[in-house]
């Protein structure tokens, strides 16, 4: 760009050219957004793209978009607009992993549907109408479970069912989803299925 020339010969394995000088130009867009995640989390400034360029390696993890999605980072969709992405802390069917009486692997199970619906409302691009299909779907596939947890000496029974409602509603309130949880108790017609809380509490 017509700038002068600071030194030639740089040692690439010089840290004193790693902790002190920038590389101009290729920090840019997502690399600049992951090099402030890692130096968050590692308490000290990290410019991987930087240390890959002199010394020839990657030593860090979010080497992807998707993997800075599940970090926490917001996803834009076409249009400007911010997808928000569940915490990846956060506590799925709590009650359930802490009574016994439910078997962790079938527990498991439970969650992977519930995990599903919550990826599709992550997508951002689908109406309140279109969730409640994806619950009701979640409701089915959950139910008929219930066999399996019956071969395990379990059930799922009022208090497993109060332990899914709970969950669902605070990933709606999470995603401000305006489907109200005691209107959605009650039967429904819709496509000819009911609706998705009918199912969990019949």
């Amino acid at each position: 760009m017509g700038n002068e020339i600071v030194q030639y010969n740089i040692d690439r394995k010089d840290p004193n050219i790693l902790n002190n000088y920038e590389i101009t130009g290729y920090n840019t867009g997502y690399e600049f957004v992951r090099r402030l995640i890692l130096s968050i989390e590692n308490s000290r400034w990290i410019d991987p793209l930087k240390e890959q360029r002199l010394l020839g390696e990657d030593n860090y993890s979010l080497k992807t978009v998707e993997e800075m999605w599940r970090s926490g980072v917001p996803k834009y969709i076409k249009g400007g607009n911010i997808v928000k992405k569940l915490d990846s802390e956060f506590n799925y069917l709590e009650d359930m992993y802490e009574d016994s009486f439910f078997p962790s692997f079938l527990v498991d199970k439970l969650k992977l549907h519930i995990v599903n619906v919550v990826h599709f409302i992550e997508e951002g691009t689908h109406t309140k109408e279109e969730i409640q299909e994806k619950l009701d779907e979640m409701t089915i596939a959950i139910n008929e479970l219930q066999d399996e947890f019956y071969e395990n000496g379990s059930e799922i029974e009022t208090f497993a069912r109060d332990s899914i409602g709970l969950t669902v509603e605070r990933i709606l309130q999470y995603f401000e989803i305006d489907i109200d949880i005691e209107e959605a108790k009650q039967l429904y017609l819709k496509h000819e299925q009911t609706s998705f809380f009918y199912h969990l509490y019949r």
